[in-house]
């Protein structure tokens, strides 16, 4: 299969770029990756037994967050990425990360109100 790109993307707002070798990731390691965690089977299941897809929501969820709750900087977090039950995201296991958005806050977007007991 090669060397493939996906973009994995939550509500619009950020977008994860991560670059797959399938010859080297293949189906048996991306189940490798899904199995580490609980509800393995019931992930598959939601993803109508797509394990790519199980794994790149895994990977785009863990990644956005460290994006928000690190301060990890979307072009560093390949080299910052040391998860457990991961493998290296620089592409020697077959997952590179390209590049990652950061969630901003701006002041306008937040709103203050009083909460009367």
């Amino acid at each position: 299969m090669g060397i493939k790109r996906y973009g994995i993307n939550w509500f619009g707002t950020l977008d994860l770029i991560v670059e797959i070798d399938h010859d080297i990731m293949t189906e048996e390691k991306l189940h490798q990756i899904n199995n580490f965690w609980t509800d393995s089977k019931g992930r598959l299941t939601d993803e109508d037994g797509n394990i790519l897809h199980v794994v790149l929501k895994i990977l785009g969820r863990r990644c956005f967050h460290l994006c928000t709750a690190d301060w990890f900087d979307g072009s560093e977090l390949a080299a910052k990425f040391d998860e457990e039950g991961w493998p290296p995201m620089d592409g020697s296991h077959g997952i590179r990360i390209i590049d990652c958005d950061e969630l901003e806050f701006d002041v306008s977007d937040i709103t203050v109100s009083e909460i009367v007991e």
